[in-house]
């Protein structure tokens, strides 16, 4: 499918507020920054990634381009870092080989929480899956747009209202689990976060659902203005926000509606912003990189970040603002490195891209 400018200019956007949310700026302090971020910068990620959703393929097609572009990466970057890890001298950790194959945020914690962002890739992976069948089911009937959109929100609804079923997972020990550990284990959710599949997997579905409207959006001054109102409005009259990693999504009506609004807002702004041309074409140079950025971005803040505050002798918010930068440009750097290189483009890229690398 042709990428759309805007679409990138949206996904640029969401990338570099997930990298500043996760910047020590935000984080050391979680206040209505962080607050604002994170109420609607999942959900944009999923309902943008719906918008490329192609239903003309067959679902093991699908299913064989997603292991690719995903998992691969996914399992490359872990266990290629578990493994050098282990050569280096470290103590040869079962726990943190599990935890990859798991696939959740904390689960791959226990290999290192610079890691932890990599819990969307997997899940991801199984949101395309869900998302695809799905779709199929309601695509079967003559079922127009909008009753479409009110089987994602009965589908969201119902995400909402299970969220924490599993939330630990609790294992005795005994069979394949006994050498993990000599008492109860408890887990972080279901392998993949299969548990928030219904929540993501609403916003997908509605990205794929509105994939028309959202690649001919027009700049319409009054809605983005209303949309603005009401997303203030929720931020200053409430102290919701979401954390789907740590299974919390806040108040049902008012999270939602900060995370429509906030979609509609990227995607307004997104539209506007592909009239300027270096800004425009900035963004949605970063946002074609999301993938790696999204991988590597931790690694390379953090690790700046303590550069600069510990070698260098920069306080910490001068500190953090050159790491965010980092953040943003190292993963892009080597993202161009793996294009120019084949073994790197075979591990890391699609095959598409790795061809050309």
């Amino acid at each position: 499918m042709q990428r759309d400018k805007t679409i990138d200019v949206a996904r640029g956007i969401a990338i570099v507020l997930l990298v500043f949310g996760h910047n020590w700026i935000v984080l050391h302090r979680p206040n209505e920054i962080y607050r604002i971020i994170f109420s609607f910068n999942l959900p944009l990620f999923f309902f943008l990634s719906g918008v490329y959703l192609r239903r003309s393929k067959t679902l093991r097609l699908m299913v064989a381009s997603k292991l690719d572009t995903l998992l691969k990466p996914y399992f490359v970057v872990l266990i290629s870092f578990f493994a050098l890890k282990t050569l280096a001298g470290f103590e040869f950790n079962i726990k943190s080989l599990a935890g990859i194959f798991y696939g959740t945020g904390n689960t791959i914690a226990w290999q290192e929480w610079q890691w932890m962002p990599m819990w969307f890739l997997p899940h991801l992976f199984v949101v395309f899956i869900f998302s695809f069948v799905f779709m199929g089911l309601i695509g079967r009937h003559r079922i127009s747009l909008w009753g479409k959109l009110s089987f994602i929100v009965l589908l969201l609804i119902t995400g909402i209202t299970t969220i924490n079923w599993f939330w630990p997972v609790r294992i005795a020990p005994s069979g394949i689990f006994s050498f993990l550990s000599g008492k109860e284990l408890q887990l972080p959710g279901l392998p993949f976060s299969l548990d928030l599949i219904l929540i993501t997997s609403a916003f997908f579905c509605a990205g794929h659902a509105l994939s028309r409207h959202v690649r001919t959006i027009e700049i319409n001054l009054s809605g983005l203005s209303l949309a603005m109102a009401i997303f203030a409005g929720c931020h200053i009259l409430f102290n919701e926000t979401m954390d789907l990693n740590a299974r919390t999504y806040g108040n049902a009506s008012i999270s939602t509606l900060q995370a429509v609004t906030g979609i509609y807002i990227s995607l307004s702004l997104s539209n506007i912003l592909t009239a300027f041309n270096y800004l425009g074409d900035g963004l949605a140079f970063i946002g074609s990189g999301t993938l790696f950025i999204l991988i590597f971005h931790t690694f390379f803040q953090w690790n700046a970040t303590s550069f600069f505050s510990s070698i260098v002798g920069l306080n910490m918010y001068a500190s953090s603002a050159i790491g965010f930068i980092v953040g943003i440009i190292g993963p892009l750097f080597l993202l161009e490195i793996a294009r120019r290189n084949s073994t790197l483009s075979a591990m890391l890229l699609p095959k598409k891209l790795a061809g050309h690398g």
